[in-house]
């Protein structure tokens, strides 16, 4: 962060990115041990999937909503 001069809550795609891989870690959570049925660990699943690539497609483009600009 130092070398480059971008940070948390300064740069925004790096505040959503931040804000992904919460969320990215309570899906995972909950897909691994904490939902009760197998569908809701099956939804946290596939959800944490589309996190995942939501983060990815932020740290690419630079921009705060990822690929959902693009569409």
């Amino acid at each position: 962060m130092v070398a480059t001069q971008q940070f948390p809550f300064v740069d925004p795609w790096l505040t959503s990115k931040l804000t992904g891989l919460i969320i990215y870690i309570v899906l995972g959570s909950i897909a691994l041990k904490r939902g009760s049925t197998l569908t809701i660990r099956i939804v946290a699943l596939l959800s944490a999937l589309l996190v995942i690539g939501w983060m990815v497609s932020v740290a690419l483009l630079h921009a705060p909503m990822g690929f959902i600009n693009i569409l």
